[in-house]
């Protein structure tokens, strides 16, 4: 946690002191995502990309930022865009396909994955008796 409020303030220095620099409005929307602060994030993500500067990677943030929160349509309009810039962007086309992908319902929180079935142990046989000597077997 120390980290990630040690980002967004770093982030949002550097987004002061040039704010018509969408890469630093971009890295600060991030920032404020990633410690939890996601109004705000969306606001700083809108913001960067009203500056109208073209950048790499911004309308891929915003699109996973919007995909994590089941905006499928908003993300993958947000990966055509990121594409139109970078056409040849790996993480954008995956992203796209992700998006676009089957819908796979959420876990309610409550809900906990089944535990993988444990290999039962070995019984371990008794030992034989030794013969007694003078005994038929």
């Amino acid at each position: 946690k120390a980290v990630v409020d040690k980002a967004v303030k770093y982030t949002q220095q550097a987004h002061k002191s040039d704010a018509a620099d969408s890469v630093y409005g971009k890295n600060y929307a991030v920032a404020l995502w990633k410690s939890g602060k996601t109004a705000e994030a969306e606001k700083a993500f809108k913001a960067a990309i009203a500056l109208g500067a073209p950048t790499e990677f911004l309308h891929l943030d915003y699109g996973i930022f919007l995909l994590a929160g089941n905006n499928r349509e908003g993300a993958a309009a947000q990966f055509k865009k990121e594409l139109e810039i970078a056409p040849d962007m790996y993480e954008a086309k995956l992203a796209l396909e992700k998006a676009a992908g089957p819908v796979k319902p959420p876990r309610k929180k409550s809900q906990k994955p089944k535990p993988a079935p444990q290999p039962k142990p070995e019984q371990k046989k008794p030992a034989a008796k030794p013969a007694q000597p003078g005994k038929p077997k």
